[in-house]
């Protein structure tokens, strides 16, 4: 196995192709560093916690509250339209798909450079993967605040809207009493 294929059999191949690339991993020292960061990365992520009540229940609110679009005034197609647009892209997508990929050169780095060394991964580094999680997280958070917030405005529209403020003569009777 070579250390492209590493990543991907680990995770979506078949039962054979992860032994191969677990076999691979534990004779490559950089596809070890890589399968240990990746498994350390799949841990944090599952551990993350789920959202509680109040949230789920602001997410909710928030997507009820989002208008609907606006119906679609385009003319319908014609059957033959579609499928003539239909066949052109089986054609393409199968010309796309049985011409064989072409790889850039790679040279074998295992032997190259001594373990201790910083690693090249030729898939992307799981620190932008990280960091992407984070902000996701910190959006949802705030789209959570701004849904309590638009909630609470709803409530106090609603208030206001129901009960009249007072007038000057009526806030002394008021008052009075």
């Amino acid at each position: 196995m070579k250390c492209e294929d590493f990543l991907p059999a680990l995770e979506t191949a078949g039962i054979i192709r992860r032994a191969q690339a677990n076999f691979h991993a534990g004779r490559c020292p950089r596809c070890a560093a890589v399968r240990e960061r990746f498994l350390q990365a799949k841990r944090r992520w599952s551990d993350s916690a789920t959202l509680t009540a109040v949230h789920r229940e602001a997410w909710h609110r928030a997507v009820n509250l989002a208008p609907l679009p606006a119906p679609s005034k385009v003319a319908r197609v014609p059957r033959w339209a579609l499928a003539t647009a239909a066949l052109i892209l089986v054609i393409v997508s199968a010309s796309i798909l049985t011409r064989p990929p072409q790889l850039p050169d790679v040279k074998d780095v295992t032997q190259d450079q001594p373990p201790t060394e910083a690693l090249e991964l030729p898939f992307p580094p799981f620190d932008t993967l990280e960091r992407a999680l984070d902000q996701l997280a910190i959006e949802l958070t705030n789209l959570g605040n701004q849904a309590a917030l638009m909630d609470a405005r709803h409530d106090v529209d609603h208030l206001l809207n129901t009960y009249k403020p007072l007038g000057p003569s009526e806030q002394s009777q008021a008052e009075a009493n």
